[in-house]
């Protein structure tokens, strides 16, 4: 098994380098990293990934699940299990890898975690010791109830909050020949593909207030995705730690959908030679808005400048 990441920071937030840090010295894993770049500066070096690709010029809006696909593209052939992982997590159990690929001889996907606690990074160490509110992750939640998918989904909807992404791992050759879905342009994609995975088209059209051109994009993905899946999802059972990176409020998880009602994937954003997106027109209030939601998030915060990393980590 290899892990995929991907990295951009188009604000330039101190928290998100320092994070990345964190995670890839408590990973156990050959890790594939794609850093998107901003105005020809880059972050990372090649020792914070086993294969780094950085690329310049992308247009600020969410890359992640764009980046992964290109990550995904570069994991060695005979490699037959990929992780994706958000590079802001630090897994509890050291033996998740072990179980994950066990998992993965019947199924075709696999949450890595049942439960996740948000933590700053300079707690980790004592972090088996806190009190810290640990939020369970989806597929923990549907594999506890008995009920038809939609009646399932209905009971489950209504916990808040409940964690979709962090860290999946699925088959290498199902995730190429399917890819991620990409064109959450504001962040989300996660829950779309875990609805995907069910078959809860329009619960996941719903849930992220998808237009209509939107939800026919969507669409014409997920179907095939799902087919693919064919429900065969699981989860391991512990905890993962999500490292701070601004408040939960700040992320307007809900909100940030207002700015995409006129959102039209097929021409609101191109594809540029490296691979990101691009918007077809940089100054549209689209892409005005975009900005203006990755600057409201508010990622730093005052302890980066007494903190030394390297005493922090394992």
């Amino acid at each position: 098994m290899w892990a995929i990441t991907s990295y951009f920071n188009p604000i330039r937030y101190r928290r998100r380098s320092f994070n990345y840090q964190v995670f890839r010295r408590n990973l156990d894993l050959p890790l594939v990293t794609v850093e998107l770049g901003f105005d020809g500066k880059y972050e990372l070096t090649n020792k914070d990934a086993d294969v780094l690709i950085q690329i310049d010029g992308g247009a600020v809006l969410w890359q992640k699940e764009r980046l992964l696909n290109l990550a995904l593209k570069a994991v060695p052939a005979d490699v037959e299990n990929v992780a994706w992982l958000d590079c802001d997590v630090v897994f509890q159990r050291s033996d998740w890898i072990e179980e994950a690929e066990a998992l993965l001889t019947s199924l075709h996907a696999v949450q890595l975690f049942s439960e996740s606690a948000e933590l700053k990074a300079e707690r980790l160490q004592s972090a088996a010791n806190t009190e810290a509110h640990y939020t369970p992750a989806i597929v923990a939640l549907f594999a506890d109830s008995n009920l038809p998918m939609k009646e399932r989904w209905q009971s489950v909807e209504k916990i808040r909050p409940k964690q979709f992404g962090f860290a999946w791992a699925g088959k290498r050759a199902l995730l190429q020949d399917q890819s991620f879905y990409d064109a959450a342009i504001l962040g989300g994609a996660d829950g779309l593909m875990f609805l995907a995975m069910y078959g809860l088209f329009e619960e996941a059209i719903n849930r992220s207030s998808l237009n209509t051109v939107s939800a026919i994009h969507y669409l014409r993905w997920a179907e095939s995705f799902h087919k693919a899946v064919a429900q065969r999802v699981g989860h391991i059972p512990g905890k993962i730690y999500h490292l701070w990176h601004g408040d939960r409020k700040d992320r307007k998880y809900r909100d940030r959908y207002r700015f995409l009602r006129s959102f039209d994937p097929y021409s609101d954003i191109i594809l540029a030679s490296n691979g990101a997106w691009q918007w077809k027109d940089p100054q549209s209030a689209l892409a005005q808005n975009a900005k203006k939601y990755f600057l409201e998030r508010l990622e730093d915060d005052i302890t980066l400048d007494l903190l030394s990393l390297d005493p922090l980590l394992p």
